[in-house]
């Protein structure tokens, strides 16, 4: 059955539709008052709903079943990736919604400073994550928190058990050996990915003074969105029995 994405509260099992998916439901779908849909909220939620009446402006439903999705049973896992060129924010979010990503922190390092790449971004992301959620079957969207400097990304982590850093370099442990090394594993998790140029010696230093574990990305230098994405799906292969 096709979903679609709850936007907006709505009350007295009403659900009102309107924009892009009263696009998708009417004119793409081409659902007519009785028939039933699916429709999905960023907090996990999964609704049966019956198409009452449809318009030029929007749709009318009624919730018919609310339930939690079963597939929000996901790994408290968390990135903070540093700032890179808009285009790759996209791949990075559609991915990362497919492999159960909690939250991401878009993060302000030494070697790119630059906010304009994720200014004024909130919209394009949130269909992105929408597009993805609807293909994967995710019924929740990763929570983006508001740009912090590296240093702002360690203090709001602080209480967090589990906390790594991908770096470049030799005599560091490999991403497997470094989790072996925490077993038994403690949520959150949080994975701090550099941006194009990496993280400074000052910021590396600064991670090793608040415990974060440091480990290797390997002998072949990735980009930034690909670290990302490598190191969460290996976490969640790695996790993957643990839920």
């Amino acid at each position: 059955m096709v979903r679609f994405f709850l936007e907006k509260p709505f009350s007295d099992d009403e659900i009102v539709l309107d924009g892009e998916e009263r696009h998708h439901l009417v004119d793409v779908y081409r659902s007519q008052p009785g028939m039933k849909v699916q429709l999905f909220d960023r907090e996990g939620n999964e609704y049966l709903a019956e198409v009452l009446a449809v318009t030029a402006k929007n749709a009318r439903l009624k919730v018919l079943e609310k339930s939690l999705s079963s597939k929000t049973k996901e790994h408290n896992i968390f990135l903070a990736q540093g700032l890179i060129k808009s285009q790759n924010w996209d791949v990075i979010l559609e991915k990362c919604m497919e492999l159960g990503l909690k939250g991401l922190f878009p993060m302000l390092t030494q070697h790119l400073g630059n906010g304009k790449y994720v200014a004024g971004k909130e919209e394009r992301w949130n269909k992105v994550m929408v597009s993805s959620a609807k293909q994967c079957g995710r019924s929740s969207l990763i929570k983006i928190e508001p740009i912090m400097t590296f240093s702002d990304v360690i203090e709001k982590t602080s209480s967090f058990p589990t906390r790594l850093l991908a770096h470049t370099g030799e005599g560091l442990p490999s991403f497997k050996k470094a989790l072996d090394s925490l077993v038994p594993i403690l949520f959150p998790v949080l994975i701090m990915i550099g941006p194009e140029g990496g993280f400074s010696q000052k910021e590396i230093q600064q991670a090793y003074d608040h415990k974060i574990l440091i480990f290797s990305l390997g002998n072949l230098i990735l980009r930034a969105e690909t670290a990302a994405i490598a190191v969460v799906a290996n976490l969640n292969f790695y996790l993957q029995d643990t839920l």
